[in-house]
Parts: structure tokens; sequence; C-alpha cells
């Protein structure tokens, strides 16, 4: 178990790096403007997209919070190659999900890591 003083010293470390990253990005790119996240979206946002997964496969396997592994062998015939699967989900996502893919990339992030073997 963590002790709270070790927590607070951890938080203290990711917030200090946190600070040097913004401070950095602020200093490469001058008109750079930061908006708060908002976790609740971002969860309903990748539930629905998992749940658009599931039309192309029962195999889904999550890989962190918004990323997921779908296997889609034997789909072949039906949807076509992994390519055209990657491009029928990303085009559902943003008609579904109203999304930019700048917008979406946390959602999107594993249609660039697809692999069907």
């Amino acid at each position: 178990m963590v002790s709270s003083s070790l927590k607070i010293i951890l938080l203290r470390t990711s917030e200090s790096r946190l600070e040097k990253q913004i401070w950095e990005a602020k200093q490469k790119c001058l008109g750079l403007v930061l908006v708060r996240a908002d976790f609740q979206k971002y969860l309903r946002f990748s539930r629905l997209a998992r749940e658009s997964y599931a039309d192309y496969s029962d195999k889904i396997e999550p890989y962190g919070i918004d990323e997921y592994w779908i296997d889609v062998s034997g789909t072949e015939k039906i949807f076509g190659t992994g390519q055209d699967i990657a491009n029928q989900i990303r085009q559902r996502l943003r008609d579904k999900l109203a999304l930019l893919d700048r917008l979406a990339y946390p959602i999107l992030k594993f249609l660039r890591s697809l692999v069907v073997t």
C-alpha cells in the first residue's frame, strides 16, 4: 500500500512533468490553446465506439481505456480487407459520433495499429 505522503509526492511529480510539457508545447506552438478534458464525455464516446466494433466481430479485446484489438479474421467475405474494415469503422465513427479525426484521436488510435492476421 502506498502511503499518503508518497501519493502526494508522486502526484506533485506528475503535475510538475505535465506543467513542463505544457510549457514546452507553448514555446513551440505560440498559438496553443488548451482545453480541459471532459472525462465523462470521453468515456461515453469510447463506449459508443466499442459498440460499433461489435458489428464487425465478437472477438474484441480491450487494450487500455480507449483502444481495442479486434480479431476480424474470417470476415473478409463480409466486410473486406482489414484496411476496408478500418475505413468503414472510421466512417461510422465520424457519422455516429460526429467527430473529426483530429478530435477523435484517442478513439480512433486503434485503427492505426489494426493488424489482421
